[in-house]
């Protein structure tokens, strides 16, 4: 959140926003290269 806060101040939202897709899109990408953690379904 600090990281976020701090691109919002300097550079204003298209950072924020770029900053943001790129987490979910390595997200993603991480998720379906390895897939779910193993004992996840278990867990939960």
């Amino acid at each position: 959140m600090l990281i976020n806060a701090a691109l919002h101040n300097s550079s204003g939202y298209q950072s924020d926003f770029i900053f943001i897709a790129s987490a979910w899109l390595f997200g993603s990408v991480a998720l379906a290269i390895f897939g779910p953690a193993p004992g996840t379904h278990a867990s939960h």
